[in-house]
């Protein structure tokens, strides 16, 4: 299984809102070689990380079957973003649209780039909780953790919760 994270919390192409700019880069990811969609989990809203001035963001998470070099991947998700009009800067600033290759096929690997699983998925429940939606089997490749414990182990003051 291979999954992608979605997230925006700036407005896209036209002042399209982050809702739109997502909906239109899992049309985008769903094009990429190698890739056969699966699911899509409901809209997640949730606080940025760290905590900060900046909107809040939408997140999601798919799940996609298939075969993929992870690097092809990688620069796949990232055209994708570029297209989306993101500028990378700073670290965990704002963005116009972030997509994130969280795990593929349960690969563990810390270069070249990308490193996997997502060296951060494990403690963001912005990330877990739409992946839980989509993959509640999912287990993290490295430390052998379902996704249901690796939620219960979250902070309990979480600012995160599924839209309707």
């Amino acid at each position: 299984m291979i999954l992608v994270g979605f997230g925006a919390n700036l407005p896209g192409h036209g002042g399209a809102p982050p809702r739109a700019t997502l909906a239109w880069a899992l049309g985008r990811v769903n094009a990429l070689p190698g890739l056969a969609f699966r699911a899509v989990s409901r809209l997640w809203d949730s606080a940025p990380v760290p905590p900060s001035g900046q909107p809040r963001y939408l997140n999601a998470v798919a799940a996609y079957g298939g075969e993929a070099d992870p690097a092809a991947l990688l620069a796949g998700l990232n055209a994708i973003e570029a297209e989306a009009g993101r500028v990378r800067g700073e670290r965990d600033a704002a963005r116009v649209l972030d997509l994130d290759l969280l795990d593929l096929n349960g690969l563990v690997r810390d270069a070249p780039p990308p490193v996997l699983p997502h060296p951060r998925l494990a403690g963001r429940g912005f990330v877990l909780r739409p992946l839980a939606e989509v993959a509640p089997q999912w287990c993290h490749p490295v430390t052998g953790a379902t996704v249901a414990a690796l939620i219960a182990a979250l902070p309990p003051d979480e600012d995160c919760r599924r839209l309707a």
